[in-house]
């Protein structure tokens, strides 16, 4: 505490650089996007959960990625924009198209995350990490007003 003290009261030019190096330091640490490391989730229970605005946060900073867990019927239906389909019970090929640095954020159309979070911890036990179920699935990201698709 002492060494910030005397940069703070030192008028030199050096003191006022280091004061603005660890600043920039502390703040790029605060507000990184690094993920946390792999944790196996216990069942599909334990699947965190995440919000419909978070989630849209999340995607439009570039930091996460929509899955949907649902048949292709249903996603050629209607499907969160930009989102894509991995089917709950899919072959552990179907994971090569998911990024390894991002947020899987899967959805469904329960009210209750069944099938997402059930997708989300299968994809888990294959070593994914950071997966989330999204609360509510398409009915909620729908009546938030975020953008919905449709066809191939």
């Amino acid at each position: 505490m002492r060494f910030w003290r005397l940069l703070v009261k030192s008028s030199s030019k050096l003191g006022v650089f280091i004061l603005a190096v660890a600043a920039a330091a502390l703040v790029s640490g605060c507000t990184s996007n690094t993920l946390p490391a792999y944790r196996a989730y216990a069942n599909d229970a334990d699947v965190p959960r995440i919000n419909v605005e978070e989630a849209k946060k999340d995607v439009d900073a570039g930091i996460a990625v929509i899955v949907d867990s649902r048949p292709a019927f249903a996603f050629k239906h209607e499907r969160i924009a930009d989102s894509l389909n991995v089917v709950w019970g899919s072959s552990e090929d179907a994971y090569g198209v998911l990024p390894k640095d991002k947020k899987i954020i899967v959805y469904c159309s329960c009210a209750a995350e069944h099938t997402s979070a059930a997708l989300a911890y299968q994809m888990n036990q294959k070593g994914i990490a950071n997966t989330y179920a999204l609360v509510g699935g398409t009915a909620a990201w729908k009546n938030a007003g975020y953008p919905m698709a449709s066809g191939d």
